[in-house]
């Protein structure tokens, strides 16, 4: 047994905390002996404080969708809570950390709009946005991250990713699912086959920095038979995600040991596999968020290299390099117009040293506490 193997279960908890599997894991480690009782306990209140928070988040969820719509701004509801209720049937399986919604670009000022007036604010500083600094961020990024005075999270998408290629010609609201969410009402989110190529290309496009996006696709893959993978297969290919497909479907088998179908292996190099398996799990078993300038500069070329990869385009090293270049607290601190973007590169140093000089405190308070967690008092100190 897997478990027998485990030296050192705090370690191993650390690792749950970090790839966010803990309803994945705890469930199945009640009867295992060897856990230390005191860990074990946390995982249980960890696991009674992710149920309450996810039935917030659903119920939180089926409103804002409704009160979208209901303002002209028609939304998808994308990941988070809402997929774990329907891949898991469960409320503490997968852990989500905020809402994503996804818009038409046209209708992304809109919906910014209502979401403010419900007390929503641009997590970079904690102060409502106008129409020109949208239009700005708009251009350059694809999803605004807003919070509220709850440390309630959303995530309001006008496109689904920063790739400029990968699921170029994706049109999500062309078809659509309806999932009902028990009380609360129902969501309307992205069809199986456009769900499942845009899981595939966000999880690839974010360096697999997280565990519970492959855990989430094995448990949508576990559904289907290999005529239907193919299937996905060769429409995401269609939105220029086959290679992200790939790269799931490697993984899968690396871990799970779930061979992918016949039909697409020989599209796989040997020396590729290898490549792109050795750039997934390096991934996934460093930590979450650079430790230094210089693993973050060599994390920015090992991802630009993987990316190119998934789609040989010279579209691939732009996308890599512009969040470099321009950040969004820049933007919008100085919304310019389009034919003055170049202005943000020379500025961004100027703009750095304010940051350090007159830090947002709005901001510095969130970084500790933004994202509802499952996690509760370090080792050794009460549960309160």
């Amino acid at each position: 047994m897997l478990a027998n193997q485990i030296s050192d279960w705090w370690d191993f908890a650390q690792e749950v905390q970090r790839h966010q599997l803990l309803g994945s894991v705890a469930p199945h480690l009640n009867d295992i002996q060897t856990v230390p009782e005191e860990l074990n306990a946390k995982w249980q209140f960890g696991l009674r404080k992710r149920a309450g928070i996810s039935l917030r988040q659903v119920s939180e969820t089926v409103r804002l969708h409704r009160l979208l719509n209901d303002n002209g701004a028609e939304n998808l509801v994308i990941k988070g809570a809402a997929l774990g209720h329907r891949l898991y049937g469960s409320l503490i399986q997968k852990h989500s950390g905020d809402i994503d919604l996804v818009v038409r670009p046209e209708a992304a000022f809109a919906a910014l709009t209502v979401l403010q007036d419900e007390g929503f604010l641009p997590f970079a500083t904690g102060k409502r946005m106008g129409q020109r600094q949208m239009q700005a961020v708009a251009r350059h990024y694809k999803e605004i991250a807003l919070i509220n005075d709850r440390k309630e999270m959303i995530d309001l998408h006008w496109r689904l990713v920063q790739h400029p290629a990968i699921l170029k010609n994706i049109r999500p609201f062309e078809d659509t699912h309806t999932v009902p969410m028990g009380p609360a009402g129902s969501i309307t989110t992205l069809s199986e086959a456009n769900e499942f190529a845009y899981l595939c290309a966000h999880a690839a496009l974010s360096d697999w920095r997280r565990l519970k996006w492959l855990s989430d696709l094995h448990a949508m893959l576990a559904q289907y038979d290999d005529t239907r993978i193919v299937e996905l297969y060769e429409h995401a290919n269609r939105l220029s995600a086959g290679r992200c497909v790939l790269q799931v479907l490697a993984l899968r088998e690396w871990l799970w040991a779930k061979p992918m179908p016949a039909q697409l292996r020989p599209l796989l190099s040997d020396a590729e596999l290898e490549e792109l398996l050795a750039f997934a799990t390096e991934r996934l078993r460093t930590p979450y968020r650079p430790t230094s300038d210089k693993d973050r500069i060599e994390r920015i070329g090992a991802s630009a290299k993987a990316q190119r990869w998934l789609h040989p385009h010279g579209a691939s090293a732009w996308a890599q390099l512009k969040p470099q270049l321009f950040a969004l607290s820049d933007i919008l601190a100085l919304p310019l117009p389009r034919w003055l973007d170049w202005l943000y590169v020379p500025l961004r140093p100027f703009f750095w040293v304010k940051r350090q000089i007159f830090p947002d405190k709005l901001r510095q308070m969130s970084m500790r506490s933004y994202r509802p967690t499952v996690s509760d008092p370090p080792r050794g100190e009460s549960q309160g």
